[in-house]
């Protein structure tokens, strides 16, 4: 690395085959499902599998998967509304408060009957979420300080 700091990755790719380079590309086009693995294991809580038997197991597996797919989907939605022009480096939305303001709308708007309330409820979570946004800082290369001031954090509720 740049850094100088050690990084191990193993992998069954055949060394005469791929350099040390090759590997290094693949790995980082990977990122971004290593980063919703952690995404479903520690913000969704997707390892809590509370059923015993097979059925409700395949069950909660579905189920959290199609939560996952619809969060992804709305912040999918949401991202596009930020206008990366007015910042520096490109924005993004924070993805905890994102999951937080899911949680907490998403059971009233299914709930919802009416059509125009449903739609005025869906547009305040989105411009909840908009407000919540983040850098992306390409080639960080300093240590992030992580500040854990509450240790179960309002948006890591179990809930799904």
């Amino acid at each position: 690395m740049e850094t100088g700091e050690i990084e191990i990755i193993m992998t069954n790719l055949e060394q005469e085959i791929f350099s040390s380079e090759d590997i290094e590309s693949i790995y980082q086009l990977r990122w971004g499902i290593e980063t919703n693995f952690h995404y479903l294991k520690e913000s969704m809580r997707a390892t809590n599998i509370s059923s015993s038997k097979e059925d409700l197991i395949k069950q909660e597996i579905y189920s959290q998967m199609l939560v996952f797919n619809m969060l992804q989907s709305i912040q999918n939605e949401v991202e596009e509304e930020i206008d990366q022009n007015k910042y520096k480096h490109k924005m993004k939305i924070n993805s905890n408060m994102a999951i937080g303001y899911i949680k907490r709308y998403m059971i009233i708007i299914f709930l919802e009957e009416d059509l125009e309330k449903r739609k005025e409820l869906y547009h305040v979570l989105h411009e909840k979420i908009l407000k919540h946004i983040v850098p992306i800082r390409p080639d960080r290369k300093y240590a992030r300080n992580k500040v854990t001031r509450n240790k179960h954090h309002i948006n890591k509720r179990n809930s799904f």
